[in-house]
């Protein structure tokens, strides 16, 4: 346990070293990389888990080493590339609003389709935040259009803080404000991060345009502390609503041996506890019929297999070769799991090294999105706000990408390139086709 608790001291150092050498470099900016979140997620989450906080929690260095190979993995991709914080900056220099109709037809069809679900679960009561049953499962009634309330209300939002006219101005955000609300009322946190991850890239960017500086002032350091504060409370009351008829307390539940407030709990359970599930597996479990990517392509594999009429024989054969699992689940109830639980079961021990390669790869693709000029600045920010989402929950996520974060950015990117097919089609090519027609210019 000594020379654990040692070397949870060498994962926060690492996560503190790299984190000031970042900000040196691109300032309040410098966690905007896919792979520098990996590394800053994994280093500080082994960091705490290593700590024992919990005495549910049994670290071995077998489960440090696999933690090692992912962050090394995901260090090789960010020395070997060009960082992310650069392209959004070139990519902010260009952003407005889009001035062709084409595209607000399209975004209004998805927003509808986004309230017609809402509107559909809420009536079934599927919807946690207005049922009287705030801890029951969902199975959500068009989930995937449901949570296109998401790219709605990030688009809306950056609309909402570009527009000049105070009547825009105020008729955004307040569409902002009804999509974070159909968003909310599911009660899950992770939606709620993803919008409030695409206003927080908007305000950095923003504040490192204004002020012509990358490093933050006392005040507004303070304000960062602020909104750190704010996230601790709402994981406390959104996660009090949600536990209120299972538990009492959070921190009793899940034996803290510290006192500390169960907001705090609820974030470093989420973040340590997968650890120890993925322990758990890695010393217990064998493999016998590994599912060779069905974990990992599984929002895929589904959506075809439901096209074919094979998802019945795909989920029963998918649940009967799984044995990797969140042992937590049954006692205390946590079942937080970690893409280590997927890769394990998909390719055995391989897996470990398989997966991390995979978010590597994704991350060369956000990078070509973003210089991809067939694409609008508007589309690249909102489509980058949820691909950061997948480092960023990937220590205590079971997917890469989650099957609805897949649809919202394809909604997202699939809305501007229909712009610039139609527009193209009806006002011939005035511009160059591989641009982006979200804006178009008056004939002269």
């Amino acid at each position: 346990m000594i020379s654990l608790f040692f070397v949870a001291f060498i994962w926060i150092i690492v996560f503190i070293l790299i984190c000031y050498n970042w900000y040196q470099d691109d300032g309040v900016l410098f966690f905007l990389d896919l792979n520098r979140i990996g590394m800053m997620i994994w280093s500080l989450g082994t960091g705490l888990y290593d700590f024992a906080l919990s005495d549910l929690y049994h670290p071995s260095l077998l489960i440090n080493a696999v933690s090692l190979i992912v962050f090394v993995i995901f260090w090789f991709f960010a020395s070997n590339s060009r960082k992310d914080v650069s392209l959004l900056k070139e990519c902010f220099g260009e952003l407005k609003i889009p001035n062709n109709i084409i595209y607000w037809f399209f975004l209004a069809l998805i927003a509808i389709l986004a309230f017609f679900a809402f509107k559909a679960n809420a009536d079934a009561g599927q919807l946690r935040g207005l049922s009287n049953n705030a801890g029951m499962k969902v199975d959500f009634k068009g989930g995937y259009f449901y949570r296109l309330s998401v790219p709605i209300a990030i688009c809306f939002y950056l609309v909402g803080r570009m527009a000049k006219q105070k009547l825009a101005i105020i008729f955004s955000l307040l569409l902002f404000v009804a999509f974070l609300y159909f968003t909310a009322c599911d009660l899950s946190r992770g939606p709620i991060v993803w919008i409030l991850t695409g206003c927080l890239l908007f305000e950095l960017l923003l504040y490192v345009k204004r002020t012509g500086k990358t490093k933050v002032s006392g005040k507004t350091f303070l304000l960062l502390v602020g909104v750190f504060v704010a996230v601790v409370f709402a994981f406390d009351y959104f996660g009090s609503i949600r536990t209120a008829t299972l538990f009492s307390s959070v921190s009793s539940q899940y034996k803290m041996n510290v006192d500390v407030p169960d907001g705090f709990t609820w974030l470093y359970i989420y973040i340590s506890s997968p650890l120890e599930n993925a322990r758990y597996a890695l010393d217990n479990i064998v493999v016998k019929t590994p599912t060779f990517g069905a974990h990992l392509f599984y929002p895929f594999i589904k959506l075809f297999s439901n096209f074919l009429g094979f998802d019945t024989t795909f989920s029963s054969w998918l649940g009967s070769s799984t044995v990797v699992y969140s042992y937590m689940a049954t006692d205390p109830g946590l079942t937080v799991g970690s893409f280590l639980m997927d890769a394990f079961q998909d390719f055995s021990i391989l897996g470990i090294v398989i997966y991390p390669l995979f978010y590597g790869l994704v991350s060369l693709l956000v990078k070509a999105m973003l210089n991809w000029q067939r694409l609008s600045s508007l589309t690249k920010l909102i489509t980058y706000s949820l691909a950061i989402q997948g480092p960023l929950w990937s220590i205590f996520d079971d997917t890469v990408f989650s099957g609805p974060l897949w649809v919202c950015a394809f909604a997202v990117i699939a809305i501007d390139l229909l712009t610039t097919f139609f527009t193209t089609r009806t006002r011939g090519n005035e511009k160059n086709e591989t641009e982006s027609r979200l804006y178009i210019e008056e004939r002269g």
